[in-house]
């Protein structure tokens, strides 16, 4: 994998979103329903309160990347386990977190083209 989580072509990356959540937020947020113990798909998807479309591409994306794996089963039925890669993902994703917080209330982004270069120009 070059050039990080999100590369290429990525349909994290590129699809339309709630607008609550970045698409690494979703995708994190299912690692950590996943750390807590919760396997079934539908009950990742109720902690994790997302749609069932959202939910299926999300854990597509994380499988193909080795952070999860995917369990068959009895009959249909599918269950998801963390992987080690997915736990060092999370921890990084959790301490990124834990130390931005804060920050963009420290330094809120500019509301408009304008008020940046009002900015640059001080």
């Amino acid at each position: 994998m070059n050039g990080g989580l999100f590369t290429e072509v990525d349909p994290l990356r590129d699809r339309i979103h709630d607008g609550r959540r970045s698409p690494i937020d979703m995708a994190c947020d299912i690692l950590g329903v996943l750390s807590e113990g919760q396997t079934k798909p539908t009950r990742i998807l109720q902690k994790a309160n997302m749609n069932w479309i959202v939910l299926r591409s999300q854990l597509e994306y994380l499988s193909s990347r080795g952070m999860i794996e995917k369990v068959a089963l009895r009959g249909q039925r599918t269950e998801y386990k963390l992987t080690t890669k997915g736990e060092s993902i999370l921890q990084l994703y959790l301490g990124l977190k834990s130390s931005l917080t804060g920050l963009a209330d420290a330094h809120p982004a500019p509301r408009s083209r304008t008020e940046v270069l009002v900015v640059e120009q001080e």
